[in-house]
């Protein structure tokens, strides 16, 4: 058996004059729901959006969250 390492997830701020969007989604039946946040290197939300739509893959759900935003 392998040891794994855990590491906390946090948000990284983005380079200077850079934007980061982050964008996340869940599906249940054939509803999914993906919502994306845009961000300055201040960590100020610039944007953000919730998007549900009729989709059964969540990855399907976060790329059409990203063409949308």
């Amino acid at each position: 058996m392998e040891a794994h390492s855990v590491h906390p997830t946090c948000w990284l701020t983005p380079l200077s004059l850079w934007i980061k969007i982050n964008v996340d989604a869940a599906a249940r039946n054939d509803v999914a729901i993906a919502t994306a946040v845009a961000r300055d290197e201040q960590d100020i939300v610039l944007d953000a959006h919730t998007f549900v739509v009729q989709l059964t893959d969540p990855l399907a759900a976060m790329l059409l969250g990203i063409h949308l935003t």
